[in-house]
């Protein structure tokens, strides 16, 4: 009696992380108009595919040639509003942007990207950067 219920568990444990494991979450397509960055890597303005292979890590691919041209660790992030539409968030200092969160359509969560290298150090010498949101085609 007990190897069966030591069992069962076993098999239930193993379907949830399997399940856990397959829901992904969405991608969002955007036209950005601008040049960006995401960590230290510039990209030029062009429209992109912003998804999750993994909890904690967005990928951004060129739609167009379907090649990554980033990737970054997030954390998850709630927002008091739920969103119609997805939606980039973008932190600006001057004419420097940097991809801060992705936020997507009919939900109030989204990904974070922590602060590091040249945002980093921009964010220390210019404590009040603008944000910019770019609405997405995702719902």
């Amino acid at each position: 009696m007990k190897r069966s219920l030591i069992l069962i568990a076993a098999a239930l444990l193993t379907l949830s992380l399997s399940m856990a494991a397959s829901a992904q979450e969405p991608s969002i397509t955007a036209r950005i108009p601008f040049d960006f960055y995401v960590g230290n890597t510039r990209i030029p303005a062009g429209v992109y595919v912003i998804e999750s292979p993994r909890s904690g890590l967005q990928v951004i691919r060129d739609k167009n040639t379907n090649l990554s041209v980033a990737s970054v660790a997030t954390i998850p992030l709630t927002t008091a509003e739920t969103l119609a539409r997805g939606a980039l968030v973008f932190n600006c200092y001057g004419d420097d942007r940097f991809l801060s969160q992705v936020l997507w359509g009919g939900t109030s969560f989204g990904r974070a990207i922590v602060k590091r290298g040249m945002e980093a150090e921009l964010a220390r010498n210019n404590p009040h950067a603008n944000a910019m949101r770019v609405v997405t085609g995702q719902q």
